[in-house]
Parts: structure tokens; C-alpha cells; sequence
């Protein structure tokens, strides 16, 4: 067990030399990390697997972060992006350039794998957005087959946006952004407004029961996207969700 839980992670950390290249602000509070090294592409890591991240810098060298990618790894570089919510993770948005980071990983089977249909529905709200745009990136399906949804209070919580836009365009996917403050008494993942004009998961998606569907963002907002789910008629093995609980 010693030689799976330690020897194996610091061999393999040793092997892949990842160092921090690049700090890059997405919004205010938002940054993302990317972290180059030798032989990445042996990772076999997809998009939407998450590593624990341990960056080896003043007050964070005690601290292990887990972070999914924000990008599909391309074989030199592995990007995640980190919101500041003030459990650590602040200190993550001065990381310099150089930083030597070790990770665990990759973990996680959220991933494009998962699919049992054509066809996919991908969702994804506020910090959620960012593992959803490195799965659009790592998801392979015919144009017109795929529906991509994201979800912000203000259109600055829409993250990576110009990002999902340029992928959606190059592979044929339809792009819905939702944005605005939910309904004072809740119970809807909808924007107060969308919600008032008698939008649905049916209407956004229209073909939700053939699809896989992929959520991805708060576990209170993400349960209640799963709940509509289901209630238009898909089946929950077709539901693939990525759920955080901050």
C-alpha cells in the first residue's frame, strides 16, 4: 500500500518535472494555471479528470488542491482555472511562474468516456463552466448533435466564454448562455427571467431524453438541473454529473 500511496506519485512527479508557466487572469478573481513538464502526454488524462495539486510555494506547499482541468490536455501542457472562494484558494491566484508543482492523479470518470448515446447535452454553471469546456473539447459527436448550456449570475461568471464559443463554432455545437439572478423563493438552475418566460430544460434542449446529459457546477444548483432532467424524461444512467460542494 506504502508503495502505491507515496512511492509511485513522487517516481512519477520526478518523471514529469511540472512547473507553472503561465498565470493568466480570466475575471476578476479567476485565474488560470498552466503547468508544463516532460512526457505529459503519458498521463493518459481527458478532459474533466481532476488532479490533487500541490504547489510548492510559500503557504501553499502543505496544502493539496483538487482541480479538474480546464482544457483537454494536449501532451505539453495541463491547464486548470481556480476561483478565488477564500478556503485557500486565494493564494493559488499569485502563484509565480517557475513554481514546481506535484499532483495525484489523474482522478475521475466524468469524462467524454461516459457516453452511452450520439448525442449530449453539456451543461455547466459559474466555476462549473470550466471543466465543461475542456470536455466540448475532448467530446466527439457529429455537428447538430451537440447542445452546450452555460450558466452565470453576470455575465462575468459566464468563465472561459470566448473560449466555449470559438470550440462550439468549430464543431458544429449549439451554444445557449444563460445569465441573471435565479427566483427569489429558488427551486429553479433557470435565471429568473428565462424561468418567467416558461423556459425549460425541454425547451432549451429539446431533445433531452436521447441524449447523455453532463452537469457540472454547485451541488444545490446541479441537483436541481438533474431534477428537471429526469422529470423530461431522461434516464438517470444517462446523467453524468460533476458536483461540487462549495
Amino acid at each position: 500500500m506504502a508503495v502505491f500511496r507515496f512511492l509511485i506519485p513522487l517516481v512519477r512527479n520526478l518523471h514529469h518535472r511540472l512547473r507553472v508557466s503561465e498565470v493568466r487572469a480570466e475575471a476578476s478573481g479567476v485565474a488560470s494555471i498552466v503547468m508544463t513538464g516532460h512526457d505529459l502526454d503519458r498521463l493518459a488524462a481527458h478532459g474533466v479528470q481532476f488532479f490533487s495539486w500541490r504547489f510548492w510555494s510559500p503557504g501553499l506547499r502543505l496544502e493539496a488542491h483538487p482541480y479538474s482541468l480546464s482544457a483537454a490536455p494536449d501532451g505539453r501542457s495541463l491547464r486548470i482555472t481556480v476561483r478565488n472562494l477564500g478556503n485557500g484558494s486565494h493564494r493559488l491566484l499569485g502563484v509565480q511562474p517557475g513554481t514546481r508543482v506535484f499532483f495525484e492523479g489523474p482522478y475521475g470518470l466524468f469524462t467524454a468516456s461516459a457516453r452511452t448515446t450520439g448525442r449530449a447535452v453539456l451543461i455547466g454553471g459559474g466555476i462549473g463552466i470550466t471543466p465543461i469546456r475542456a470536455l466540448l473539447e475532448d467530446i466527439d459527436t457529429p455537428a447538430g448533435a451537440l447542445t452546450v448550456i452555460l450558466r452565470g449570475d453576470d455575465p462575468e461568471h459566464v468563465y472561459l466564454r470566448r473560449e466555449v464559443e470559438e470550440i462550439c463554432g468549430r464543431v458544429g455545437a449549439r451554444l445557449e448562455v444563460l445569465v441573471g439572478l435565479p427566483p427569489h423563493e429558488g427551486h429553479t438552475w433557470l435565471p429568473s427571467a428565462v424561468f418567467a418566460a416558461g423556459q425549460t430544460i425541454s425547451t432549451l434542449a429539446p431533445d433531452i431524453p436521447d441524449v447523455d446529459l453532463f452537469v457540472c457546477g454547485p451541488k444545490p444548483w446541479a441537483e436541481l438541473v438533474i431534477r428537471d432532467a429526469r422529470e423530461a424524461g431522461i434516464p438517470a444512467h444517462r446523467i453524468h454529473a460533476e458536483r461540487f460542494d462549495w
